[in-house]
Order: structure tokens, then C-alpha cells, then sequence
């Protein structure tokens, strides 16, 4: 997002419109410095896009949570039934360590995906294609895994 620095700016688009500061709420109309009077937050213009394009990255988000969020379940629930069997059953060490490795590949695909928003939201539609299906494929792959492992 650019940010417009200059306060002249600010005071000529203020003098003729209505506008609520974004921390407090008071009408910013008429003001002549770039501080809220009320807050006396300091205020900047910025210019951003009128619809984001962000269909791709939720889309990618969302195929990322879900391998994760199946796999942190699984484990979970692997982990509390070991912990209280009587037996102190460990009959599936393979599907604890596909479950470990499921989550921690998740988590991080999930860290990564988010930190690097930005240059899904710049890339053309076809790399934003390409992240998405590569996404969805890595972030589903595990609990494909783990349910062949299972069986």
C-alpha cells in the first residue's frame, strides 16, 4: 500500500469530505494538522486496491489448514490414546511419526504461505494458479498418507 505523506494533501481532501479516523471514529472534516484531535493519533493518506486479489491465497490457506489441522487432530488423538491405554499400547509407531512429520511439514508450509502473501497477491494468474495446486497438493498429501498408512 503507498502511503501519501503529505499533510497539504491530507487538509484538501479533509475540507470536503466526511471521513471517520480509523482508530476513534471522529469526523476528521476541516482538520488542519495530521493528527486526530480526538485520539491525537497521527494520520496518513494510503492508496490500496479497490478489491484485493486474495482468492488464491485463501484458497491455498485453506487446503494448507486442512492437511494441518488433520493431521494436529490425528496426533492428538494418537497421543491421548496412548497416554491412557492400559497397555501403554504403541502398536502404530509408524503412524506417530507420519502423524509428527504430517504436522510439522503443515506448519510450516502454513508459516511460509502466510509470510509470503504478499507475492501471491502480485503474481500473475497463472503463478497464482500454480501456488494454489502445488499448495493444495502438499497440504493434502499427508493425510492421504497417513489414511493409506492406517489401513
Amino acid at each position: 500500500m503507498e502511503t501519501i505523506e503529505d499533510p497539504a494533501f491530507l487538509r484538501s481532501v479533509l475540507d470536503t469530505t466526511d471521513v471517520p479516523c480509523p482508530a476513534c471514529g471522529y469526523n476528521l472534516r476541516g482538520l488542519t494538522t495530521p493528527v486526530c484531535p480526538e485520539c491525537n493519533l497521527r494520520l496518513v493518506l494510503r492508496i490500496g486496491l479497490a478489491e484485493p486479489r486474495i482468492g488464491a491465497f485463501v484458497t491455498g490457506l485453506v487446503g494448507i489448514s486442512a492437511g494441518l489441522g488433520f493431521c494436529g487432530i490425528m496426533l492428538t488423538y494418537l497421543v491421548i490414546t496412548i497416554i491412557f491405554s492400559s497397555q501403554g499400547n504403541t502398536s502404530k509407531p509408524s503412524l506417530l511419526a507420519y502423524l509428527i512429520i504430517g504436522t510439522c511439514v503443515g506448519a510450516a508450509m502454513l508459516v511460509g504461505w502466510i509470510v509470503r502473501r504478499r507475492r501471491m497477491v502480485q503474481a500473475r494468474r497463472l503463478g497464482r494458479i500454480i501456488r494454489v495446486v502445488v499448495a493444495l497438493v502438499l497440504g493434502l498429501a499427508p493425510p492421504v498418507i497417513i489414511l493409506c498408512v492406517i489401513r
